[in-house]
């Protein structure tokens, strides 16, 4: 396994996504919105091109191609399991609701009982480069939790996160004073 450090499992970008967290919020409130489900959460899709008006998105769909963009839904007082993505080696993910009451872990587990965490408190209107392929859970407690993510048109074996983590370092993109572990 890697060395464990909270950049191993995710790392924040520079700037802010006020017009894109505006846009997914504004999207919740129509009232014919469709959901699915997809792996274990309720998704809506969103538009890709509304998405790609978020210059840092559209900085990184010119290197990497972002196939497409949701929200994804996970009810009050409910847990996802820990797990690895079955799809996605990488994504970018940005909490637009529960931010009190909402919970992502990363684990590096020690033994057949015991298990380090790491905790990604998200902060608003913030994009994160999200390791998909570290173990991961969400607790989310008293609101419905709503999570902007996007899906990379490359595979997991085609991109992982140390990839577009090392590409967003060269290009200067993340945010050298991240301070969102816990």
């Amino acid at each position: 396994m890697e060395d464990w450090a909270p950049d191993r499992c995710f790392k924040a970008l520079q700037g802010t996504a006020e017009h894109l967290s505006a846009y997914c919020l504004d999207t919740l409130r129509q009232p014919n919105l469709h959901w699915t489900k997809h792996h274990g959460f309720s998704a809506t899709p969103l538009s890709t091109d509304e998405a790609l008006k978020d210059p840092m998105l559209a900085c990184i769909d010119d290197q990497f191609p972002i196939l497409m963009a949701g929200i994804l839904m996970l009810p009050p007082k409910r847990s996802y399991l820990w797990h690895r993505d079955t799809d996605r080696g990488t994504s970018i993910n940005m909490l637009l609701t529960a931010h009190d009451s909402s919970h992502c872990w990363f684990g590096k587990p020690l033994d057949h009982v015991n298990i380090d965490l790491v905790e990604l408190r998200y902060q608003p209107h913030t994009l994160y480069l999200f390791n998909n392929q570290w173990v991961h859970t969400v607790f989310n407690m008293a609101q419905p939790r709503y999570l902007f993510s996007v899906e990379f048109a490359q595979t997991k074996t085609q991109l992982s996160y140390r990839q577009l983590l090392a590409w967003a370092q060269q290009a200067q993109l993340v945010d050298p004073a991240q301070t969102t572990a816990a």
